[in-house]
């Protein structure tokens, strides 16, 4: 798969967008209930060296060009964001998927568009310097649970599969109209064949607010 292709496929894992598999995923915990509650997140880092920063919430597009979220993080990790709606011309409907994928979704209703988040901390020349989420992993592997952030332009429901090459997600998902979180579960990683699971089921206890650094 071509990086540009690859990148494709894994804005999907975020739904970042986006199961079937229920019985392995309706017993996984806690129902979520449209997250980021009032458009808001907050929470605490462990062990935060970076100091006082900002936080921003970009549009995930093919250019950092809306900012969507504010919030800063104090010098002991705490951090608060709050949130806006995007406008419309950076949203994209649930419906459409790269030619290069085999579509096998369900989206009730099907015109409801969706934007993606990724909140960074910002550096004191502006440079990001890292992305804040929700996890069970600093790294990508099987078995990691990860939260990711979503407006949609309506309430959604959506099942069904994507098939990228050797590569699956599996949704099972609703959201209502606004902010929303979505659960993404890594089943299988490997240099060929990915699988990943989208639904509304956090795993209770297994998630923390974690940093990425941008190497």
């Amino acid at each position: 798969m071509k990086a540009s292709e690859k990148k494709i496929f894994f804005s999907l894992f975020s739904l970042a967008i986006l199961v079937m598999l229920s019985l392995a995923l309706g017993s996984c915990g806690d129902n979520i209930q449209n997250a980021p509650a009032y458009n808001y997140w907050s929470g605490t880092i462990p062990n935060w060296t970076l100091g006082e920063r900002n936080i921003e919430g970009h549009v995930m597009t093919s250019q950092y060009d809306f900012i969507a979220a504010r919030g800063t993080i104090s010098p002991h990790g705490y951090f608060s964001v709050s949130f806006i709606s995007p406008p419309d011309s950076l949203l994209t409907p649930f419906s459409f998927i790269s030619p290069i994928c085999q579509n096998n979704l369900h989206v009730d209703p099907p015109d409801i568009k969706y934007a993606i988040i990724g909140i960074h901390v910002i550096g004191e020349s502006s440079n990001v310097l890292g992305a804040i989420r929700k996890s069970n992993s600093d790294t990508l592997r099987a078995g990691m649970y990860e939260i990711s952030t979503i407006y949609i332009s309506g309430n959604v429901a959506i099942t069904g599969s994507v098939i990228c090459y050797s590569d699956t997600v599996y949704y099972n998902w609703k959201g209502t109209a606004g902010w929303n979180a979505s659960v993404i579960y890594y089943t299988h990683i490997a240099s060929f064949g990915n699988t990943a699971m989208l639904s509304n089921n956090e795993p209770p206890g297994m998630l923390s607010w974690r940093f990425r650094r941008i190497q």
